[in-house]
């Protein structure tokens, strides 16, 4: 009786190792910071119905057509919004006067060698 006593005692003791082993691989993989990816979601809120060009064109204060020479720069707004700086030499205004050359922002562009459209 004695000698199954010592056996069981083993066997209870093998279990706790193995379930305290087997929690400190788990504590450890979530203190390591596994981060999960994130999903961002952007959705833009119109004033107005931007889709008729005559709306388009009252909101604007310029209108012009141009040709683009080349692109300036590209920063972040935020975290996860790139904006690319074009030089667009003027060509004809539509609305307002603008002269030479102007430098047009466009949302969107590259982060990291990564194409992030808007």
């Amino acid at each position: 009786m004695i000698s199954s006593f010592k056996y069981s005692k083993k066997m209870i003791i093998s279990f706790l190792a193995i379930v305290i082993i087997i929690g400190a691989g788990m504590s450890l993989n979530t203190i390591k910071g596994t981060v999960p990816n994130k999903t961002v979601t952007m959705h833009g809120i119109d004033v107005a119905d931007f889709s008729d060009d005559k709306i388009l064109v009252g909101a604007a204060h310029n209108v012009f057509v141009g040709k683009v020479e080349k692109i300036t720069g590209n920063e972040k707004l935020d975290e996860y919004t790139p904006q690319t700086q074009f030089d667009v030499k003027v060509l004809e205004n539509i609305k307002g006067n603008l002269n030479g050359d102007v430098t047009v922002c466009q949302v969107g562009g590259y982060d990291r060698e990564i194409f992030i459209p808007f």
